[in-house]
């Protein structure tokens, strides 16, 4: 599922969402706040127990992981989304997922620039 929807994102000019330097902290806990679970470009495709973030390949830090996360359950877990608790009473984070699991997704698009013109007749 998850690779399908990668491929949109690069159709789209985008990529999975990634929780780097460009997304703020209140991002980051807003996404949290409600009881949904959303796909992240993290992944540790290219080397298993490595995880990267899918745009730009820097390290997922290790302070956004829920607890115990990840770990790779059954050997078959290799794609990250947010939001995940073991019980309530945990700080959600992120938690690796078989990539074939239907969740949500958000796409990151890069910022657009802006250009000015000026015409002389």
């Amino acid at each position: 599922m998850l690779r399908n929807t990668t491929s949109l994102f690069l159709l789209l000019g985008g990529v999975a969402l990634s929780l780097g330097i460009s997304i703020t902290p209140i991002v980051r806990e807003d996404l949290m706040k409600d009881d949904y679970l959303y796909w992240t470009s993290g992944n540790d495709m290219a080397e298993t127990g490595r995880h990267v973030w899918f745009g730009n390949g820097h390290p997922i830090g290790v302070n956004i992981w829920a607890l115990g996360q990840p770990d790779n359950g059954a050997g078959l877990e290799h794609c990250d989304h947010i939001g995940y608790r073991r019980v309530v009473t945990d700080k959600k984070g992120l938690n690796d997922n078989q990539c074939s699991t239907k969740l949500r997704f958000i796409c990151e698009v890069p910022q657009p620039y802006t250009a000015s013109f000026v015409i002389w007749k």
